[in-house]
């Protein structure tokens, strides 16, 4: 008995192992191109695939020629291709969805595409944002861009840092440790790949995004949790100084792998919507229990100026109270503890500024230019540039930098 079933798990593995191997050697991916398409309309599975699924380099090089990776999303990549070496001056955009081109979904309106067209004869802009990409994936692929005969980086980042870093936690909340590893192998990829089929793709990928959003809101109670930060004036989650410090490394490493094939950086510097309300907000955690309750109680009420008399930290009643009373401090506390932001935050933007001051590069600070210029109708929702105004605004900045 024993022996015949050490023999079926035998048969078993070798079973897999040779799937495997079939499968790796027909190079499947574990997700077709059409049910990337398919989740096009919930950047949270965008991680999944990003992160769990995509192999191999963002730009793949065959007789001369570099074409994106037709894996990565095609709401988050440009499919594209072009010529390793080029006469004109080639520029690189690396950055989120303003990059990528949205809310427009790309249709051609990211600042990229009108930036190569303001540049005429001669220049060549090339746009790799990805929807949703934070600082993390910029290393490496700048390793890549800089040995595609590039002479220019423009640098668009910070709008993802604190979204991205709970979302990487959260890839999938259901898998972790050996059951993300097991995920990886391809023949289990192809066996969930046949059950989602079966059971109506949208429908599976739609329950997946909520289950996301719940790990979120359970990461950040988290790490509010293993706070020990007693100091009511600073931000209280821990993780939240681990953001500012790997942002900070993603875009000085990036810089630096630039620089060292002779590429000019420019480094932009997102501005922040202030007019937008904050996704999520918790009491500071210093409070009592019954403080908290208190304020649970006050906030179903709407009474937003009792709450601030409690916790003045409290990211929706400082949006609420700033918007009536059209207070920037009370606006500008309510970005800084909203702490489920995909919002660049002042903090992330001093990261920005310290990185150029310690530089030799060309910095264009959105922030202040529209401040000093009073520019108003730059933004289309909570971070996205109008193509109007703000895309215009982005490219008249860049172009002397460039000629």
């Amino acid at each position: 008995m024993v022996k015949k079933i050490l023999f079926g798990i035998l048969a078993t593995i070798l079973f897999f192992v040779a799937v495997e191997s079939i499968l790796i050697l027909i190079d499947y991916e574990g997700v077709s191109e059409a049910e990337l398409k398919a989740t096009a309309g919930f950047p949270e599975n965008s991680y999944v695939h990003r992160r769990d699924r995509i192999y191999g380099d963002w730009f793949i090089t065959d007789d001369n020629i570099a074409k994106s990776n037709p894996y990565l999303l095609s709401r988050g990549f440009h499919l594209q291709q072009f010529p390793v070496s080029t006469p004109s001056k080639r520029v690189f955009a690396i950055g989120g969805s303003t990059t990528f081109g949205s809310p427009f979904e790309h249709e051609e309106k990211g600042f990229p595409e009108r930036l190569d067209k303001r540049l005429g004869e001669g220049w060549e802009v090339i746009n790799a944002g990805v929807a949703g990409m934070d600082s993390s994936a910029f290393p490496k692929l700048t390793r890549e861009l800089v040995s595609l005969d590039a002479d220019y980086l423009i640098i668009y980042s910070g709008n993802n840092e604190i979204r991205g870093r709970l979302i990487e936690a959260c890839t999938n909340p259901y898998r972790v440790g050996f059951e993300r590893q097991f995920s990886r192998l391809r023949t289990v990829q192809l066996i969930r790949e046949q059950i989602r089929r079966f059971h109506q793709v949208g429908y599976q990928f739609d329950a997946l995004a909520e289950r996301q959003q719940e790990c979120l809101l359970r990461q950040v109670k988290i790490e509010l949790a293993n706070s020990t930060d007693s100091d009511t004036t600073e931000r209280q989650d821990l993780f939240y100084n681990d953001v500012l410090q790997s942002f900070s490394v993603n875009i000085q490493k990036t810089i630096d792998i630039a620089k060292s094939k002779d590429l000019t950086v420019i480094l932009v510097i997102p501005p922040i919507n202030l007019q937008v309300a904050p996704e999520f907000s918790l009491p500071h955690s210093s409070l009592a229990e019954s403080e908290h309750r208190k304020i649970e109680h006050l906030h179903r009420q709407k009474l937003w100026e009792d709450i601030l008399q409690i916790d003045s930290t409290y990211a929706i009643a400082n949006y609420e109270v700033g918007i009536k009373t059209s207070s920037s401090a009370h606006l500008w506390a309510s970005v800084q503890r909203d702490y489920l932001t995909k919002r660049i935050t002042p903090e992330l933007q001093a990261v920005l500024v310290d990185i150029c001051e310690n530089n030799e590069i060309t910095c264009v600070n959105l922030q202040k230019i529209i401040e000093e210029r009073g520019i108003t109708g730059f933004f289309t929702d909570f971070c996205h540039p109008t193509f109007e105004t703000g895309v215009d605004l982005i490219v008249s900045e860049l172009v002397p930098h460039l000629k």
